[in-house]
């Protein structure tokens, strides 16, 4: 089940694969980095089905999903020791990424 291969929370326009750590400033830099993540993410489930399992991804997708695992982990461990939830609720787009994140958490 592809849910299951996301249990980890990536920013902006970009990929996750672009997002840089030490790059991210302000708690809505985070955000958008999740973001990037979580789109990524419901781009590989619409590609492949809500139900999908890690073996029935091609080669590619599957290592393209544990990086963004590895980049969202990263990012939500690092978000609160910059950032209270204050910060991170005054973003424009916290309800949104609050909400996607519940899909994969």
């Amino acid at each position: 089940m592809l849910a299951s291969l996301t249990t980890t929370s990536c920013g902006g326009n970009s990929q996750p694969e672009d997002i840089n750590l030490s790059e991210l400033e302000t708690a809505c830099e985070y955000l958008d980095a999740i973001e990037t993540c979580l789109k990524s993410l419901a781009e590989m489930e619409d590609k492949y089905g809500k139900d999908v399992d890690e073996d029935e991804l091609s080669s590619e997708d599957r290592a393209r999903t544990v990086v963004i695992q590895e980049i969202m982990t990263e990012i939500i461990q690092d978000l609160p020791k910059k950032f209270d939830k204050a910060d991170v609720m005054k973003c424009s787009n916290f309800e949104k990424v609050e909400e996607a994140s519940k899909k994969y958490f």
